[in-house]
C-alpha cells in the first residue's frame, strides 16, 4: 500500500517510512507503527490478486510465466509500487522499466535497497508522457508579458514533480557534486574569473578531463538517440539526466544559477542555453542538444544539432555547414598553436 509519513509522526515512525513518488502517494494514509511501516514496505501484492483488478497492468496476469527479479524462480508476488506506477502510464506509452516480481516475500525484501532505484526515475518518465490538465502548451507565467519573440516558438508548461530539488535528491551518493548543486551559486568560478593567465593542466589534470569529456560523449550519443518527432524536449532532459547518473558524473547544467533542467535543448531560433519543456518536436524543426557533465572534479562540455524528420535543406545545409567549421577549427588544435 502506498503511504507517507505524517509530518507530525514521531522520528522513529518517519525513519522508518519509505516515501513514494509523488504520482505514489496517497493523502490518506499514515504511518503508525515501525513494525506498520516495515510491513507495508515489504508487502508483495499477489500475482492473483492482481487478476481481480480491472486496470491494463494486471490484466491476464496469471496467464503470464512471471520469474523473480531476485533468484529466477517462478514469480508469485508483484511490487505494489511498480503495479501503481504502471496503472498510471498513459495509452501508448512504452518505456524499458516494467513491474518487478518475486516469488516470496523475503526475497523482495532482500532485494528492496536496488529495486526501488527504478521506481522514481520511472514515474518522471510516465510524468512527462502524460498531458497536464489544461494542455502541455499553456506558457509559464514568467512570460505572460513578454513581447520580445523572434518567431513563432512559445515556451511549453514543464514537468511539476521531477524538478531540480526532485533530482538532486535522488542523485546516488558516490556522484560526486560541484559547488553550485545546493546553492545554485558557482563560487570557484565566480573566484577564477579573477585569474587572467590561461592555465596549463599536468598530465594527470588532463586524463581527468579526457574522462568527463568521454562520458559527456557517450551522453550527447544516448540524448541524440531521442530526438524524434513527437518526442518532447523535457524527456530528452530525462535520458540526459539517468544517462549521466548512470556512469556517475554529475550533469553540470543542474542548478547552475539555478537552472532547472540537465541538459539545454534550443529548438529553431532560439540560440543556445533552451530549457527543455513538454512541447513535441515536430517535422523540419532544428534542435540543439548541449551536453555537460561533472565527473571526478571536471567538466566535460560539448553539443550537437539535430534535424528532426525531413527538414528543409537550408536547414540541413546550415547544419552541414557548421559542423564543417567545427572540424576545420579542431583540426588547428596541436601544441604551438596560439590561442587566438
Amino acid at each position: 500500500e502506498a503511504f507517507i509519513a505524517a509530518k507530525n509522526q514521531p522520528r522513529w515512525a518517519q525513519a522508518a517510512a519509505f516515501v513514494l513518488p509523488r504520482c505514489c502517494r496517497s493523502s490518506e494514509t499514515r504511518v503508525s507503527s515501525p513494525s506498520t511501516s516495515l510491513q507495508r514496505r515489504y508487502s508483495c501484492t499477489p500475482v492473483a490478486a492482481m487478476a481481480d483488478d480491472d486496470s491494463k497492468t494486471v490484466e491476464g496476469a496469471p496467464q503470464v510465466e512471471n520469474t523473480c527479479a531476485g533468484c529466477g524462480l517462478p514469480a508469485k508476488m508483484a511490487c505494489p509500487h511498480c503495479v501503481k506506477i504502471k496503472a498510471s502510464e498513459p495509452q501508448d506509452f512504452s518505456t524499458d522499466y516494467g513491474v518487478a516480481y518475486y516469488c516470496a516475500q523475503d526475497c523482495f525484501k532482500k532485494h528492496w535497497k536496488t529495486h526501488k532505484a527504478q521506481h522514481k526515475p520511472w514515474a518522471a518518465a510516465v510524468e512527462i508522457a502524460t498531458p497536464l490538465p489544461g494542455g502541455n502548451e499553456r506558457m509559464p507565467s514568467c512570460f505572460d508579458n513578454y513581447q520580445g519573440w523572434t518567431g513563432s516558438l512559445r515556451p511549453w508548461a514543464r514537468p511539476a514533480v521531477d524538478d531540480t530539488r526532485a533530482r538532486l535528491l535522488r542523485l546516488p551518493a558516490s556522484v560526486q557534486k560541484p559547488d553550485y548543486a545546493g546553492s545554485g551559486q558557482p563560487y570557484s568560478e565566480i573566484l577564477d574569473k579573477r585569474n587572467r593567465t590561461a592555465k596549463v593542466y599536468t598530465p594527470e589534470q588532463i586524463q581527468g578531463i579526457r574522462k568527463a569529456c568521454k562520458i559527456g560523449r557517450e551522453v550527447l550519443d544516448a540524448a541524440g538517440r531521442a530526438v524524434k518527432v513527437g518526442v518532447t524536449t523535457a524527456e530528452i532532459d530525462r535520458v540526459t539526466y539517468e544517462a549521466t547518473v548512470s556512469r556517475g558524473a554529475y550533469p553540470s547544467p543542474l542548478n547552475y544559477y539555478n537552472f532547472p533542467c540537465a541538459v539545454c535543448t534550443s529548438v529553431n531560433e532560439v540560440i543556445c542555453h533552451g530549457i527543455p519543456d513538454l512541447r513535441p518536436l515536430r517535422d523540419g524543426d532544428v534542435v540543439n542538444v548541449d551536453v555537460s557533465v561533472f565527473y571526478q572534479g571536471y567538466h566535460g562540455d560539448l553539443n550537437e544539432t539535430f534535424v528532426v524528420g525531413q527538414c528543409s535543406p537550408q536547414n540541413v545545409g546550415l547544419v552541414e555547414t557548421a559542423f564543417r567549421c567545427l572540424e576545420a577549427g579542431a583540426a588547428l588544435i596541436r601544441p604551438g598553436t596560439m590561442y587566438r
